[in-house]
This record gives C-alpha cells, structure tokens and sequence, in this order.
C-alpha cells in the first residue's frame, strides 16, 4: 500500500487539475458534465415541456447548441447565437420547426448541451458541455403533463460543485 503522504499528493494534485480546468464555465442545469463517458443520465426531458437551461460562465456571449450522443453536427437552439444572460428558457422541441433542431430519437435518447465562446474572426474560442441527459416524447401528445421533481432544474452553488469534485476525485484515488 502507498505511503498517505503520497496519496495525498496525488489527491491533491488531481483536486486542483479538476478545480482549476474551468471552474468558471459550467452548467447548472442540466448539472457539469464531472463524467464524459457516463450512461443512463437521471435527467428527462419530455418534448413539450418547458426546460430552464441554466449555466456559469466567463464569456461575454455564447450559443446555445444541442447535440445528440453519436450524431457529429450540433445545432444551435432558437435565438440562442448572441445570448449575454446565464439561463435560456426552451420548450423542449427537436421537430425542426419555429427554429429548433431536428433529431432523430430513434438513433438515440442521450443528449447534451454545449456553450460555444461567441469570438472575433481569428481569435480563440472556448466551449463546456452540459452532463447528458434524454429526451423523450411525451406520453400522449394531447395532455399538459407537468415535470417530475427529478426533472427540474436543480441548482447547486459552487461550493457543492468542488464537493463533487473532492468526492469524485477521492474515489477515483481510492480505485487507482
């Protein structure tokens, strides 16, 4: 077994590689995406209900893109290209009209958001992904159907997210 003091080197190491990657760019809802390879996301979203996409950034403004697991093109959302706020209010709608993207659920249900760094011609630009998530159709097209708690957005300070990050890090230590 490794000696503690080297342990916590590497503890500490990893805590600030995480930490510090961009602790200044993140979504909140749907939460940071701590997993790039994870499954079976817990948040559903059905077509037709309303989704408050909220996130934490540096950039002056953005786009708002949605992407499918294993479909290589994402799309931007309805006037979301220049957005200055920190949250987007969409109805969930991957049909192709009124300006919304066009997916296929048949060829999957994981999706992602990404914030891409609107930036001058010639510069650098910056981009973060949201944690996947599914969408869904809705049970029956004629009826208003609420959101479950567990769909909601759920917002977490940045305190809770270094949590994560701590928690995270600390079993990937122990299982390393």
């Amino acid at each position: 077994m490794a000696p503690l003091s080297w342990v916590l080197a590497i503890f500490g190491s990893l805590l600030c590689t995480i930490v510090t990657a961009d602790s200044n760019n993140y979504f909140v809802y749907p939460a940071p995406n701590f997993c790039n390879t994870c499954q079976n996301s817990s948040i559903d979203l059905v077509e037709g209900w309303k989704s408050v996409i909220t996130w934490e950034t540096t950039f002056d403004t953005g786009g708002l893109y949605l992407s499918q697991e294993g479909n290589s093109s994402p799309s931007l959302l309805p006037n979301s290209q220049n957005i200055y706020e920190r949250s987007y209010i969409w109805v969930v709608d991957i049909s192709g009209t009124d300006g919304n993207p066009t997916f296929d659920l048949s060829k999957g249900e994981e999706f992602y958001f990404s914030i891409v760094q609107n930036v001058t011609t010639g510069a650098e630009g910056g981009s973060f992904n949201s944690e996947s998530f599914t969408i869904s159709k809705s049970a029956s097209s004629g009826t208003s159907t609420t959101p479950s708690s567990a769909s909601r957005p759920r917002e977490f300070s940045k305190e809770v997210i270094i949590g994560i990050s701590i928690g995270l890090v600390s079993i990937l230590g122990i299982w390393a």
